[in-house]
């Protein structure tokens, strides 16, 4: 299927948060070659190119802040990896949770980038 299922644990005030990023058409090769990623599933070993964030994603935090802020906007601009809400409209302030209604990264989903980036796996 050419993706790449990416699954992180971000830990918070003691809480913990699952950020998930779906990569599209990651390039897979047979055998290791210099420059390639290695990944261990199950005992197979999985060979690719290193990422891009530049390329197709797909995104999800169980956190409130993606559930509230980006969640259907991220839905709007087809990056959004399962089901969507309908689009949050505060009752006090309205307008205020995102006013540009743009599709975003929670700072859980952030970090996870920033470890994938550390560890040479997002260029």
């Amino acid at each position: 299927m050419r993706t790449l299922f990416v699954k992180g644990l971000a830990q918070n005030e003691g809480k913990e948060y699952s950020p998930i990023i779906v990569f599209k058409n990651v390039q897979y090769h047979e055998n290791e070659e210099p420059n390639l990623i290695k990944i261990t599933e199950d005992g197979s070993e999985h060979f690719f190119e290193p990422l891009s964030m530049d390329t197709d994603v797909i995104l999800r935090c169980n956190c409130k802040d993606f559930y509230w802020r980006f969640n259907y906007y991220d839905h709007v601009d087809n990056s959004l990896y399962g089901r969507k809400r309908a689009a949050y409209e505060a009752l006090m302030r309205p307008g205020t949770a995102n006013p540009q209604e743009m599709p975003g990264m929670c700072k859980h989903l952030l970090k996870l980038t920033d470890t994938m980036r550390d560890n040479k796996i997002i260029l």
